[in-house]
């Protein structure tokens, strides 16, 4: 436990630079996203659908791995993480209470 503490004290310190994030890097993260969005869109978010170019594609830019391509269209086809309808309340334990009381 004692060296997680250290580890965290020390990716903090590293990471707490008054730099900022590299924007090309922001912007390469952004152009990604784009064409991810694009390629769901025009698959109609059936992922079943997708060409192979495209499939290839959606997958290399989820981190080249299948399983998390698929949980990342499910999260486009659902709304993102809270959903459809965008950012909500939370959910879950720990959430407030959605019928009054």
């Amino acid at each position: 436990m004692k060296y997680f503490a250290y580890l965290l004290l020390a990716v903090c310190l590293v990471g707490c630079g008054e730099k900022g994030p590299d924007p090309k890097v922001e912007q390469s993260r952004a152009q990604d996203a784009g064409q991810m969005r694009s390629i769901f869109d025009k698959a109609k978010g059936d992922y079943n659908s997708l060409s192979q170019a495209d499939r290839d594609t959606f997958v290399k830019q989820a981190g080249g791995n299948e399983d998390n391509a698929r949980r990342m269209w499910e999260l486009m086809k659902n709304g993102g993480l809270n959903g459809p309808g965008g950012a909500g309340a939370p959910t879950g334990p720990g959430a407030p209470p959605t019928s009054g009381g």
